[in-house]
């Protein structure tokens, strides 16, 4: 029987922090996941049961300013440090080191953590991730070249929370038409502004690696209109690995219809000799 998520709310002196937590106790590790642009705790769901169903304990968190998270007033005041230091408040109520997924901007803000932290995990999943060493110059522009204009248009809007109808969140580089229409509209209505100083920050050059790094899996798909084979290339050349890269799925690939193929590929990293 599959543990059912236990909504909590994480409290700190100067922030409460979004978290929800599935899986049994004692567990074969701990995964911590940390979303993306627009996105919240919510967007985990079909990970964080299936590693649940799979003895493991998942902590999918909002950052401030995300979902269930304080801070939404000071939304455009946060930047990708203070979204590191929400991860760090994370990591450190927890009794052992974890294995920390990141998505899309989330898989920067893991970049970042681990730049002064990789001796507090046990591994590290950069899933679809934004690209190592940051999305400035040329870079930016290929992040950009295979978006249509409508799909960029009604990703602006989402990130600078402008009202949209919800069907077109379907046409948007994060879920690239794939999802049923009943369930981009559902993920839609849920998905918030972004801050203006975090995607800055996307755009600065970050190439600060630690002397030692953890286990670590770099996997995207060679379709993501957002971070595909390039970046996903640059990723793993930065952290000495080889990218695992999927067809047909979207950014969002925990979303994707085919979400389950993503998430096999990320267990069998976990189930190696060196992940957990």
């Amino acid at each position: 029987m599959t543990p059912k998520p236990r909504h909590e709310v994480w409290c700190y002196d100067d922030r409460e922090l979004e978290v929800v937590r599935q899986g049994p106790r004692p567990s074969a590790g701990t995964l911590v996941f940390v979303h993306g642009v627009c996105h919240g705790a919510w967007c985990w769901q079909h990970f964080s049961e299936f590693f649940a169903e799979q003895g493991y304990d998942t902590v999918a968190f909002s950052l401030r300013g995300h979902a269930g998270s304080s801070g939404r007033r000071d939304l455009h005041r946060l930047g990708l440090d203070d979204y590191v230091d929400d991860l760090s408040r994370v990591v450190e109520r927890l009794d052992r080191k974890p294995v920390i997924i990141g998505h899309s901007m989330g898989g920067a803000i893991v970049q970042r953590y681990l730049a002064a932290h990789a001796d507090s995990v046990s591994a590290a999943v950069l899933f679809a991730s934004a690209t190592a060493g940051g999305l400035g110059g040329r870079r930016f522009i290929d992040v950009i070249r295979g978006i249509g204009p409508g799909a960029l248009l009604n990703a602006l809007r989402i990130v600078l929370g402008l009202s949209a109808p919800a069907e077109r969140a379907n046409n948007t580089p994060f879920f690239g038409r794939r999802l049923s229409e009943q369930d981009a509209r559902h993920f839609a209505l849920q998905m918030g502004p972004e801050s203006r100083r975090a995607v800055r920050d996307l755009v600065t050059r970050f190439d600060a690696l630690p002397p030692v790094l953890p286990p670590m899996l770099v996997i995207g798909s060679r379709d993501d209109d957002l971070f595909g084979v390039k970046s996903q290339q640059a990723t793993a050349r930065a952290y000495g690995v080889r990218p695992q890269l999927l067809d047909g799925l979207c950014h969002d690939m925990m979303l994707d219809p085919d979400w389950r193929r993503p998430a096999n590929r990320v267990l069998e990293f976990l189930r190696g000799p060196r992940a957990v």
